[in-house]
């Protein structure tokens, strides 16, 4: 007769820790008061909920892979968890930035790029701005972004110089093109 072989539960029995020595749980609920202190001393919501880093990770990579195969819905949600999270990543608002504005609603790409700007300002995530703004026919936003990129890299000529150059040019013509159908 053939020997019977064991189940998923009786294996698990088997290798587990006995009961006495199992590490405690993470608590599912803290109190506000820790998470209060917790913010305050530079934390975030994911270290209140135990998010490791694997797992942020994990989540970046799928978002990621969503928005290089063209979803941009699964990518945005993906990225919008991880804002949510952690909070004080430019890198995360970047990112949902570019998986907001790919899917072209401009006005939440906008917001994104304005919290990517506050925590850690460069003359890319300006050109960008303006971008949006353009796409939303907001002109005086998007010159006053593109100043605003023009003092980070000063005048020295780079591709996001010219980048910067093009959009101006672009915003010129768009005006002139207005003035000439007003008239």
């Amino acid at each position: 007769m053939a020997k019977k072989s064991p189940t998923r539960q009786e294996r698990r029995e088997k290798t587990s820790l006995p009961a006495s020595r199992r590490p405690a749980p993470a608590p599912a609920v803290i109190s506000l008061e820790t998470a209060a202190v917790r913010i305050q001393q530079g934390g975030d919501l994911a270290e209140i909920r135990g998010l490791n880093d694997k797992a942020q990770a994990f989540i970046y990579a799928y978002a990621s892979m969503h928005f290089q195969r063209g979803d941009y819905e699964t990518a945005r949600r993906g990225f919008r968890f991880l804002c949510a999270h952690k909070h004080r990543e430019p890198d995360m608002w970047l990112a949902l930035a570019r998986s907001v504005m790919a899917g072209r609603d401009y006005r939440e790409a906008l917001r994104a790029y304005l919290m990517a700007l506050h925590l850690r300002p460069a003359g890319g995530v300006c050109l960008e701005a303006a971008r949006c703004c353009l796409a939303l026919a907001a002109a005086a936003e998007a010159e006053a972004f593109l100043r605003a990129a023009e003092s980070f890299i000063g005048e020295e000529e780079t591709p996001l110089f010219h980048e910067i150059a093009s959009l101006k040019r672009e915003i010129q013509e768009g005006a002139a093109g207005v003035a000439d159908a007003a008239s």
